[in-house]
């Protein structure tokens, strides 16, 4: 009888302990899942971000090439700029100040030539430029503008070109290997007319920079060779 007793405490012992095991591996298995379903959605979370970001950076580029500008020509022969009246004296530099001539163009302008006189370069002085400030240049022949004649200024230059390297006589592709394939054309007197443009004032720091409404540079081609290049800002 006694022997009997000290086992049926034993035995109590073995049916409580089954139960209590048995709710512990079920709440184990609970957290498990509680954490792996924590963690699907820390991982989701974090794939939601990471497309989110790179959508961003894909409009961001986007956006950069939609509002992308030509790279605009500014100077003449690396010696004058637009819309800078310290720059003459580099570009010209006899003791003679050269006369603005009117009604040849819309704005008074300044004739130079080269060497030979074979190449014409009008700076156009808009209304409100101070003394040798030009807004425009204009490159030519003097063959195709009778009227400049006996007016010009004479320069030590063999020709007159931009900074990027456009000149008379170049063709329709080089012009696009320049200045690349943004551009209109229109046709005017057997001449084929290229025109890149930056005209778009609140989303141009160019524009903004010198307070001009837009920028132009129109190249006339005859027989596919370049005979007459305006480039500058539209008059305000």
């Amino acid at each position: 009888m006694v022997e009997v007793e000290k086992r049926y405490p034993m035995s109590m012992n073995r049916k409580l302990l089954i139960p209590f095991v048995f709710a512990l591996l079920l709440g184990c298995q609970s957290d498990n899942k509680k954490k792996q379903t924590l963690s699907d959605e820390v991982v989701s979370d974090t794939t939601i971000t990471d497309t989110a970001f790179s959508l961003s950076q894909n409009r961001s580029v986007v956006s950069e090439e939609v509002y992308a500008e030509i790279t605009p020509d500014t100077t003449l022969n690396q010696k004058l700029f637009l819309e800078d009246e310290s720059s003459f004296s580099n570009f010209y530099d006899k003791p003679e100040s050269p006369a603005l001539v009117e009604q040849i163009r819309e704005s008074p302008v300044v004739v130079f030539s080269n060497q030979n006189n074979s190449q014409y370069l009008l700076a156009y002085q808009y209304e409100g430029n101070t003394k040798n400030t030009f807004s425009c240049f204009e490159i030519g022949y003097f063959e195709d503008e009778n009227s400049l004649g006996g007016k010009s200024n004479l320069t030590d230059f063999p020709d007159f070109k931009t900074e990027s390297g456009i000149g008379l006589g170049l063709s329709m592709a080089e012009i696009v290997q320049i200045k690349g394939e943004d551009y209109t054309t229109e046709e005017s007197e057997g001449e084929k007319i290229v025109i890149y443009t930056i005209d778009d004032y609140e989303k141009s720091a160019f524009l903004k920079r010198y307070n001009m409404p837009g920028y132009f540079i129109r190249i006339a081609l005859k027989d596919n060779a370049v005979r007459r290049i305006v480039f500058g800002f539209e008059y305000p």
